[in-house]
């Protein structure tokens, strides 16, 4: 796991656990961009026995990408700075990362307000090619400043094709355009869905889009939250050739958005040899966790109830085979204390236990799995 400490506000932590139902403990810390404040973002990617990371400090500190050995517990690459000029706003301060299977890393972030977008925010995209990086390629851009773009997420897909979804705040849109390996052209802006009631400025109320291979029929899952006052988490597959197919509920129940930090407190995990996708998240008005899937886009399941009256400030899940098992992994900020909890996927979902994996308290929000 990858945390942001808050004993430091810098400071980048890896945990690891041989059973992680009896201990954790720490293999590494990182100093990000030292004499910065805050990390604000974490996004993460696994390729190999590697962890792939941006960080987003406070106080307009940039973002720094890292690299983490598995193998040898040690970072190979730290506070790599790849001149990507991000909105210094907090609330605007989110990215997302990526590995082609040729190596080539890409990000994808909120831009800074330039003069071409006036007081609204662009998004942009980098790409590390033989060691280096490139230059940042604008890919959301209206030269009028017409329009306000938030909320990055990518997803390597077929063939490498980085798929690429963002919130344009001003239509009140979910949108989508995919980067290809060949050339690096950009595919058309596809509209996933017009959500006329979002009105969330400033409030991450995307997910980080999902990938799998349906018997050589690529999945594309997005999925977002519907409205400011409820709705629960909506989802959207995109199709091979970058059209959505009609928007769908995922969850029974409204989802939360997290007062301060202003993000959707729910996550997607995929199970690639079960075509399936696992919705973790938060019931609003409760604080209740509550879980359901779908499986080769062949509707989603009824909502399970996991645990009760939880104070959760943020979420991760995944999903990895451990033993015999295929499990469901999920860790959460209940209330300042990073929990872990896992169930097997070959079994209904039940009710879990809310046992802490270590005493330390962190930094709320940015953390992954």
């Amino acid at each position: 796991m990858v945390f942001a400490d808050s004993t430091s506000g810098d400071n980048l932590d890896i945990f690891k656990a041989t059973d992680p139902t009896s201990s954790w403990s720490q293999q590494a810390t990182l100093d990000v961009n030292p004499g910065t404040t805050d990390i604000i973002h974490v996004a993460v990617h696994q390729e190999g026995d590697n962890l792939h990371i941006i960080t987003i400090v406070d106080n307009a500190g940039g973002l720094r990408y890292h690299v983490f050995s598995m193998s040898s517990d040690s970072f190979t690459i730290s506070n790599e700075d790849p001149s990507a000029t991000v909105d210094n706003d907090a609330e605007d301060m989110m990215g997302d990362i990526s590995v082609r299977s040729d190596g080539d890393v890409i990000i994808l972030y909120s831009g800074d307000e330039d003069n071409d977008m006036g007081a609204k925010n662009r998004i942009d995209y980098g790409r590390r090619e033989g060691g280096s990086w490139g230059g940042n390629v604008d890919i959301a851009v209206d030269s009028g400043g017409e329009f306000h773009f938030h909320g990055p997420g990518m997803i390597r897909g077929e063939n490498d094709l980085m798929h690429f979804t963002w919130e344009d705040l001003t239509d009140n849109d979910l949108e989508h355009r995919s980067l290809t390996a060949s050339d690096n052209s950009l595919s058309t802006t596809e509209l996933v869905n017009d959500v006329a009631t979002w009105g969330l400025i400033n409030q991450q109320v995307t997910l980080r889009p999902m990938y799998y291979d349906a018997a050589g029929v690529e999945r594309i899952t997005t999925g977002w939250k519907g409205s400011e006052l409820g709705d629960p988490v909506s989802s959207a597959i995109i199709e091979d050739d970058g059209t959505p197919d009609t928007p769908e509920d995922a969850g029974d129940f409204d989802v939360d958005i997290h007062n301060t930090l202003q993000v959707i407190l729910a996550t997607y995990a995929v199970e690639t040899g079960a075509d399936t996708i696992h919705l973790v998240y938060v019931r609003d008005g409760e604080g209740d966790l509550y879980y359901s899937s779908n499986t080769n886009d062949g509707g989603w399941s009824t909502d399970v109830e996991l645990l009760d009256a939880v104070t959760i400030n943020a979420i991760s899940a995944n999903v990895y085979t451990r033993g015999p098992y295929t499990v469901l992994a999920v860790v959460y900020d209940n209330g300042g204390t990073i929990t872990y909890n896992e169930f097997p996927l070959a079994f209904t979902p039940t009710k879990l236990s809310d046992t802490a994996f270590s005493d330390q308290n962190y930094y709320h929000g940015p953390f992954e799995i």
